[in-house]
Order: C-alpha cells, then sequence, then structure tokens
C-alpha cells in the first residue's frame, strides 16, 4: 500500500513538474518582453554613456565594479540566474581567460564575474554604433578571412597585458551550445606560452528546468537588437560558470595549451573533477 501511495506521488510530482516546465519554455507575452528590452536599451545606453564620458577617468577598480554591476543588471532584466561555481582570486597583473562559447551573451556572463577585454569576429562590428560601443569597452576585433590579422590582434592582446589588463576569448570561433566543446583554434593562445596566467572559464546556458535554450543563439543576418528581443522572450534562464586556474603554461606549445583547455572545459562541462592544488600544465592531461 505505502509502496503504490509513493508510486502515485511521484507520477504527480513527476506531471506537474513537467508541467511548469513547459509553461517556463513558453514565450513571454509581447507587453512583457516589450518591458524588458525597454531595460534593457536604457542599460546599454548607461554603458554608452559612461564609456564614452567616465571611463577615461575612473580607476581600473571602479569600472570594473561598474561593468560588474552592469553586467549583472542586464542578466536580471534578461530573467537570467547566475551561478557561480568556482570563482578564483584573480591576480592583480595580466590574464587570458579561454571560455567555450554556448551563446551571444557570453561576454556579459563573464563580465558579471570578472570584467575584461573580449576578442570578437569583425562581423559582429559591422554596424557603426556597435563596433563603436565595443571598440570602448576594449574589444580586439580580429578579421578570420585574413590569416595575418591574427598578428595584429596578437600585438593588441600584448598591449592589453602591458597595460595588466585580462583578455578574454572563446577558441571555438563559434557557438557551440552541446556538452563537449568543439576543438579548440590555438591561433591566439599564444600568450599563454609567454608567460600569461591562464584562466579555465566553463559555461552553460539553459531553460530552467536544464533543457537547452536555441534562443541564446543570434541568427545570422538579423541585427544585435532582433537577436536581443529573441532572448527576452525566453521566461527563465540559468546560467552556469566554473573558473579554473591560475594555470602556467609558459613555454608550452599553443596547440597543446589548447587540447589541454579544451580537455579542462570538458571535465568541467561534464562534472569531473579537476584538481587545483597543482597548477600547472601536467594537472590537463590531453586524453
Amino acid at each position: 500500500m505505502k509502496l503504490r501511495q509513493a508510486m502515485i506521488g511521484e507520477t504527480i510530482f513527476g506531471a506537474a513538474s513537467e508541467r511548469v516546465g513547459e509553461r517556463n519554455r513558453r514565450p513571454l507575452p509581447a507587453p512583457a518582453r516589450a518591458w524588458r528590452m525597454l531595460r534593457i536599451t536604457a542599460l546599454f545606453l548607461l554603458f554608452a554613456l559612461f564609456t564614452a564620458g567616465v571611463t577615461a577617468f575612473a580607476s581600473v577598480r571602479r569600472r570594473e565594479r561598474f561593468m560588474r554591476w552592469w553586467a549583472g543588471t542586464v542578466l536580471r532584466a534578461l530573467g537570467v540566474r547566475l551561478m557561480c561555481a568556482r570563482s578564483p582570486a584573480f591576480g592583480a597583473g595580466p590574464a587570458l581567460l579561454v571560455a567555450n562559447h554556448v551563446s551571444s551573451i557570453d561576454p556579459i556572463l563573464i563580465s558579471a564575474i570578472r570584467p575584461a577585454c573580449f576578442v570578437a569576429k569583425a562581423e559582429l562590428g559591422s554596424g557603426a554604433w556597435l563596433r563603436w560601443l565595443l571598440a570602448e569597452a576594449g574589444t580586439i576585433f580580429i578579421d578570420r578571412r585574413k590569416r595575418d590579422d591574427v598578428l595584429r590582434a596578437l600585438a593588441a592582446m600584448h598591449e592589453a597585458f602591458d597595460a595588466g589588463e585580462r583578455v578574454a576569448l572563446f577558441p571555438e570561433a563559434t557557438i557551440c551550445a552541446t556538452a563537449e566543446p568543439r576543438p579548440f583554434n590555438s591561433a591566439l593562445l599564444q600568450p599563454g606560452s609567454d608567460g600569461v596566467p591562464l584562466y579555465f572559464v566553463a559555461l552553460s546556458l539553459t531553460h530552467a528546468d536544464g533543457t537547452p535554450c536555441p534562443e541564446s543563439d543570434f541568427p545570422r543576418g538579423r541585427s544585435f537588437s532582433a537577436g536581443f528581443w529573441r532572448l527576452a522572450g525566453v521566461r527563465a534562464l540559468v546560467a552556469r560558470v566554473e573558473v579554473v586556474g591560475p594555470v602556467d603554461f609558459s613555454g608550452v606549445n599553443r596547440k597543446r595549451i589548447a587540447r589541454c583547455a579544451h580537455n579542462a572545459i570538458y571535465c568541467a562541462l561534464s562534472g569531473r573533477a579537476i584538481a587545483t592544488a597543482q597548477r600547472n600544465q601536467a594537472q590537463y592531461p590531453i586524453e
């Protein structure tokens, strides 16, 4: 009798959970979505005013505090709940943040934890206002159609490191929301071999019930605002971020760095433990 009651209870609970999950996956009605977009637009205007008029006079600490507040406010406006599994104490010096790429708001997810300069594809700055805004935020653009543009991007990254900045990049070079990231491109990982401390950042973005969120990928050919309108229609999202580091890869071949970074992030995404006591490349086997 008790077993039967327990089975009935589990069935009822499972059905209720499924209904809640289906409701959470339904898009928001147009008025609620428009209200979200209005808040996001106001936040981007505030960001533009800050970068244009205050950045040159504000200290590095105040700029980072503003960026963390701004990114966190944007995520809350989008209905994104941010969960950080591990946030190490970043040093005061330069660092290279290597992350998998699961959505178009990944830079905002990372900035909510640790602001950084980002490496982005040149196509992202096709609009004049967007390119200006991203450039003012310290974005380093790279034209992937030109092989020699890698050298220019590396030079810009080293300038940022010399100024004590953190630089974040997505070596997959495309959005991939699967459990295993695509192979990492090693072209921009040379600073790790040159002695710049590395941090591995594992990102995931899902619906509240854990199902994938295709709305997080802004479709090609659509404007930046159209992509945010699509994402603003999602009721609730959960972003999980796990940061591992710092790791010293001085003198290590950049292709090996790419394979080790891929393995470390895959381990974090799949829930496999990564020892952090010994902070060198030996703790991240390729296989």
